[in-house]
Order: C-alpha cells, then sequence, then structure tokens
C-alpha cells in the first residue's frame, strides 16, 4: 500500500483517525499540516499555521480519547517460530514436512500449563500433500494444551490446486478450517499458488488471514464487516530488512476495523497489538525458535468503526476536491494569460532597442 499513513504506526496516539476515515485521513492530515506551515512562510501569514495547529491538536485529542476506553477483557496468545524449521514449501518430501511439524509440536507442549488459549505459528511452515493432511494436523493437535486453538501456515492441495492455506485446529469446531490465502505475492507465490475464497472466521471469534492479505485494506474491511471477529490471526512472512515496515501496514488495519491482532512472522516480527495499534508485545525472530507470550486486550467486535460504515467515501472527496482545485488553478492561469501577454508583450528590432 502506497501511503505515508503507514510511517505513522508508532505514533498510536495520532492515527486513531483511521477509524473515522481511514489510512486517507492521516494521509491528509500529514499533508495539511506541512502545507499550513509551508503558506504561512511563504505568505507571513499566522492563519494557515494556526489552521494546520488545530487540526494537529483535534486529531490528538480524538486519539486520547479513543485510546482512554478500557477493554472489555483480555487473550491469553502464544506466537511460536522457528526460521530453521522449515519443510521444502516447493515439492512433497514426507520426512522433512513431518520433522518440521514434529519440532513444532515440541515447541506447543512446552506451553503446557501457561494458560494461553490461542497459538499462532507462522506462514507456509512446509508443503502437505493431500494424504497427509489428516495425520498432520493431529500430530500438532495433540500437542497442545487442552482447550487451545492452534492457526499455523503450510501449502498444500486444496479443490483442485495448489493452496497457501492457514488450517485452524480450534476444540470449538467439529472438524479443522481452512483458510486460502487470497493476496499471493506477484510471481513469488502467484506462479505456484492458486488465491482461496472469502474470509474465515472461526466460532469462538477468531478470524484468519495471512501475511498479503492484510495489505489490501478494502478487503480488510469487507472481511470485518462482514465476520465481525473478536481478534485475527495472522501467520506470516517477513523478509528480515522489511519485517518493521511490514507489520506496521498490518497494525494500521487494525486501527482501522478495531481489531485486536496476533501476528507470527518468519524471518521478521512476532507482535501482538490490540484495536488501537497499540504493541502490547514484540519480539523479532533468531533463527531458532522464538516464542512470545502476551494478554491481548479485546474489546466487542471489529467491523464496527465508522470508517467500517462510510467505506473509502474521505478518501475519494480528498481526491475530488484536488481535481477541482486543480481544474481551477488552470481556469484561472487560463484567463490571466491573455492580460499578461498585453502587458508584457514588447516588439524586438535588430537594433537591439524593444519597442511597445
Amino acid at each position: 500500500m502506497s501511503t505515508p499513513a503507514a510511517a505513522e504506526v508508532g505514533a498510536p496516539l495520532l492515527i486513531q483517525s483511521a477509524s473515522l476515515v481511514g489510512f486517507a485521513g492521516i494521509t491528509f492530515l500529514l499533508a495539511a499540516f506541512s502545507a499550513g506551515i509551508a503558506a504561512s512562510l511563504a505568505a507571513r501569514k499566522p492563519m494557515p499555521a494556526v489552521i494546520a495547529g488545530v487540526l494537529f491538536a483535534a486529531n490528538a485529542g480524538f486519539g486520547y480519547l479513543r485510546m482512554s476506553e478500557p477493554p472489555t477483557g483480555t487473550l491469553p496468545v502464544a506466537l511460536v517460530e522457528g526460521d530453521d524449521t522449515v519443510g521444502k514449501i516447493f515439492a512433497t518430501d514426507k520426512d522433512a514436512t513431518f520433522k518440521a511439524i514434529g519440532t513444532y509440536a515440541n515447541e506447543i507442549a512446552k506451553l503446557r500449563g501457561s494458560h494461553v488459549q490461542l497459538i499462532v505459528l507462522p506462514e507456509d511452515i512446509a508443503r502437505v500433500a493431500p494424504e497427509w493432511v489428516t495425520e498432520a494436523q493431529d500430530k500438532l493437535a495433540k500437542a497442545a494444551p487442552e482447550g487451545v486453538t492452534i492457526v499455523a501456515g503450510f501449502n498444500t492441495f486444496v479443490d483442485g490446486a495448489q493452496r497457501n492455506v492457514a488450517w485452524a485446529l480450534s476444540p470449538a469446531a467439529h472438524a479443522p478450517v481452512t483458510y486460502e490465502k487470497r493476496r499471493l505475492v506477484p510471481g513469488l507465490e502467484s506462479a505456484v499458488f492458486t488465491p482461496g475464497p472469502g474470509p474465515r472466521t472461526l466460532s469462538n471469534g477468531i478470524g484468519i488471514e495471512i501475511c498479503k492479505d492484510m495489505d489490501f485494506h478494502a478487503m480488510i474491511r469487507s472481511d470485518e464487516v462482514a465476520t465481525k471477529p473478536e481478534l485475527l490471526a495472522v501467520p506470516a512472512w517477513d523478509f528480515k530488512e522489511d519485517d518493521w515496515s511490514h507489520a506496521r501496514v498490518a497494525i494500521l488495519r487494525s486501527v482501522e476495523n478495531g481489531i485486536p491482532m496476533a501476528r507470527t512472522a518468519r524471518n521478521g516480527l512476532l507482535l501482538l497489538n490490540d484495536r488501537y495499534g497499540r504493541i502490547v508485545a514484540r519480539a523479532h525472530s533468531v533463527g531458532g525458535f522464538t516464542t512470545l507470550i502476551g494478554d491481548l486486550p479485546l474489546d466487542g467486535h471489529g467491523g464496527t468503526t465508522i470508517y467500517d460504515r462510510s467505506d473509502d467515501a474521505f478518501g475519494w472527496l480528498c481526491l475530488v476536491v484536488a481535481l477541482g482545485i486543480l481544474a481551477a488553478s488552470f481556469v484561472r492561469i487560463g484567463r490571466a494569460k491573455p492580460w499578461l501577454t498585453s502587458r508584457g508583450a514588447r516588439s524586438w528590432s535588430p537594433s537591439g532597442k524593444s519597442a511597445s
């Protein structure tokens, strides 16, 4: 998503307007504040800077009020990731796949007695052939503490095509739930995998997305409005250098839609954030296993913000107004040009003297 709005995620107080009008609101405020200061300096008049200051104060005040609301509850969550523990992802190799699954199962088993209720593993740990799926799911499920939901990323053959999937193994479900990634990395994934159908939310309120899905604001907004999850579990895969830039786009989706998030990324960040974009817990993957445990604040359901109801109306309005101002400026220049030409016209003679 090409917007400077995501760069402001490190200041949660200043990005709560995304819950009103989406990322376009933050982009607008950034531009309006800098334009107001520039206009005051150019015109040597204080009013543009005053207006910019009032906008900044109003935005910060709204952020403070919104973030002052206490959560209605918390959910203990564990994020488990091992950069070095992967099977083959573009070929079927049962030994490599089950070696990775077994190693993850051992790490999951260490969480018994920790009181966690959700465990999120990273994206695309290994390729699982269709005939191994039940065995693989059973191995992970049996390792989990009683009553715990596991969300884990693999790839497998579903409905006639290879898919990047997240399995949700939940005691609340009669059978494992499979979510299929819809937004694939061009080339790297799109050449191998087929996008899946719509969103999936478990009966216990856990919504599922995978990595790049979170880059697409309109799709995520539609998902949250349709399914109203209590939180998102997001298996992901960063590429080390882009971990924070990638993660903060996902955090912005949390603010826009009022939804907490538990995100576990290979070669990147493990993080828990609340519906306001505040980071509850954060850790970098380190090659070996990293386990991050924290209490994720919950507060109602996602998909209920003003932005969820207003769609991208503010962004489109900004575009229309900007185009209108641009068109008006060209008209004004066109009308002024004959006058400028007549006032500034001069003739030139070979002698080098000008004459009117």
